[in-house]
């Protein structure tokens, strides 16, 4: 089988963030069952475009940008349609990481239009909305692509009823597919001396409450570092106008946007992850601290909340600096147990040899109804 993955955005920042990261966590595991793996997307920081990812053929279009108010959703690639429109024949299926662009949106229509299978997974990126821009991709793509995919693939129930809501109709080509992480070699419970954000710094993160609960922490007497990681989408000035007023600068350090194999070390430099983000539906950056047997501090509107409860590998709070002040100081207290469960979570729930056994399922029914 020959299966083209199709995403928004590579940069050297990672700006993107999960959806790629799962991209290439999926291609690789697919790659070791004999699968051949191509990806295609926009991407934008690189000097000549790289023609492979982590060893996966890439073919990657440089982007622009229709209005910066758009964000993402504002980034287009005339190239990148042209090419899909000449190569999507070749592919048995294309998986497409969707979210409302003009960059995945296009190869979703192109797959249509070609008759060429698809499976889409939105990483909780459709869901409704009231901003104009997005109702209009909604009206002429979002949809009916939603509509007509071979397979829609869901990771929590709220992503499976804003599918639905989203198309404007109900839905027979649900699927659930939970993110998966490969294990970490140098995975370990030994304890490390940070405690770290790594994420985008944007509003829904919430960084500032990282700095707000890093100072409660060092008045308290805790002894660890406190890191900062992540491309700066619009909180970089508050958070070290934060870090300057609250004078905690000798323990709080912003170490700027990280690629994946600086997500990694520092992660191995950690022994709490805290992610204080609001509607956060499946971070990767939580599976991968937990495989680095990381403990994790998190909200109860992140998606992994009930796993995180469940295996007791971290601790979930209302969000607030007080309980994430307090969440910290638990793990503190008895870190080798809570890193233990981490791990052991990791490897039973998020493997991906399980991740690929499904996937593989799910590409081989999908190709198999479009005949």
């Amino acid at each position: 089988m020959k299966v083209l993955h199709t995403f928004t955005l590579a940069s050297p920042d990672n700006a993107f963030g999960g959806p790629i990261r799962v991209a290439l966590n999926l291609g690789h595991e697919l790659q070791s069952r004999a699968v051949t793996v191509e990806l295609l997307g926009g991407c934008r920081g690189y000097q000549n475009p790289p023609t492979e990812i982590e060893a996966i053929p890439a073919h990657l279009f440089s982007v622009r940008q229709i209005h910066k108010s758009l964000g993402f959703s504002g980034l287009i690639s005339a190239k990148l349609i042209i090419w899909a429109w000449r190569n999507v024949k070749k592919f048995d299926l294309v998986h497409i990481h969707m979210a409302r662009d003009l960059v995945s949106l296009p190869v979703g229509l192109i797959c249509r239009l070609r008759k060429v299978p698809y499976v889409i997974q939105g990483h909780g990126m459709i869901d409704p909305t009231e901003k104009p821009a997005g109702r209009l991709l909604d009206k002429f793509f979002v949809r009916s692509l939603l509509r007509n995919a071979n397979r829609l693939l869901y990771l929590t129930e709220q992503e499976a009823k804003d599918y639905p809501a989203v198309a404007g109709s109900d839905l027979t080509n649900l699927i659930f597919l939970p993110n998966g992480v490969p294990r970490q070699s140098n995975a370990s419970a030994d304890i490390r001396p940070n405690v770290s954000f790594i994420s985008r710094l944007q509003t829904r993160k919430r960084p500032q409450l990282f700095v707000e609960m890093a100072n409660e922490l060092i008045t308290a007497k805790v002894h660890e570092k406190f890191k900062i990681a992540g491309a700066d989408e619009g909180e970089l000035t508050a958070v070290l106008n934060k870090i300057e007023e609250l004078k905690v600068s000798e323990n709080v350090e912003y170490l700027g946007s990280q690629d994946h194999a600086g997500v990694i070390e520092l992660l191995n430099q950690s022994c709490i992850l805290v992610l204080p983000s609001v509607n956060e539906p499946f971070p990767m950056i939580v599976l991968e601290a937990i495989s680095c047997a990381i403990p994790v501090v998190i909200t109860q509107t992140c998606g992994l909340a009930p796993y995180i409860t469940r295996g007791n590998a971290g601790i979930v709070t209302d969000g607030s600096v007080a309980e994430l002040t307090g969440a910290v100081q638990k793990i503190l207290s008895d870190l080798p147990e809570f890193s233990r469960n981490a791990l052991t979570l990791s490897q039973s729930e998020f493997s991906m040899q399980h991740i690929g056994d499904e996937l593989v399922e799910i590409y081989n029914a999908a190709t198999a109804s479009s005949r």
